[in-house]
């Protein structure tokens, strides 16, 4: 198993696409904070992007863009521990690790065999996919694209989600500006 960890995400990409696209949904973060780098965001100063490969072909990827946790896709059994040891060799500083729960696992177990420190998880989340989507019956009205002046409503319905799914700070002025200039 060889672990490859690059400050070059365009070139992460080109590895990794195939491995993202074969897994869109435990690779959605990677994927989404990918395109925003190669899409313009740019990439942060301390950003790398992880790929496992084994057998020549790339079987995981990681991410981690400070000041956020490392992030893991779904991995085969060993890669998140590869993973460890290689961010340990590299003197990785981290505040966590997120992703998919048996690697998660697998890292944090790893990571703390390693480093002598602690692990806790904060939470458990869960991913759904829409099977079929359909506008709601009955109500009036149409979609459209939010403008500037809905931000008390965007920034409400933020405040409320990240009340409900994360138990965290509520939206701030910022993501509702970033989300409505999307």
């Amino acid at each position: 198993m060889e672990v490859i960890v690059l400050n070059d995400a365009r070139r992460f990409g080109g590895l990794a696409g195939a491995c993202l696209a074969a897994d869109p949904y435990s690779t959605n973060v990677i994927g989404v904070q990918l395109g925003r780098v190669l899409g313009g965001r740019g990439p942060g100063e301390d950003d790398i992007w992880i790929t496992v490969s084994e057998g020549g072909g790339v079987v995981g990827a990681a991410m981690h863009t400070p000041p956020f946790s490392l992030f893991l896709s779904r991995l085969p059994a060993g890669a998140a521990s590869a993973i460890a040891h290689e961010l340990v060799r590299q003197d990785r500083q981290l505040p966590g690790v997120n992703g998919e729960t048996a690697a998660v696992a697998e890292f944090a177990s790893t990571w703390v065999e390693l480093t002598g420190t602690t692990s806790l998880p904060l939470r458990s989340m869960r991913m759904y996919r829409l099977g079929e989507l359909r506008p709601p019956a009955g109500v009036a009205g149409q979609a459209r694209l939010a403008a500037d002046q809905d931000r008390e409503l965007v920034r409400t319905w933020l405040a409320e989600f990240h009340a409900e799914a994360t138990h965290g700070a509520p939206a701030d002025g910022d993501e509702v500006d970033r989300r409505l200039g999307a």
